[in-house]
């Protein structure tokens, strides 16, 4: 029960991921500047560290 609570989490924080780094890569291609002036001020996971676990 816990196991699967947990992949459901796991499965919807990828989704979720997905969906917004997909969605600034668009912002990204039209507005023409650097990747890295957008992400000034946003927090990704990776920038504290944190991975998404395996399942």
């Amino acid at each position: 029960m816990v196991t699967r609570a947990r992949d459901r989490y796991v499965s919807e924080w990828r989704k979720r991921k997905r969906m917004v780094t997909r969605a600034r890569d668009r912002y990204v291609s039209e507005w023409r500047k650097r990747k890295r002036m957008i992400d000034i001020g946003i927090e990704t996971d990776e920038d504290c560290g944190v991975q998404i676990p395996a399942n």
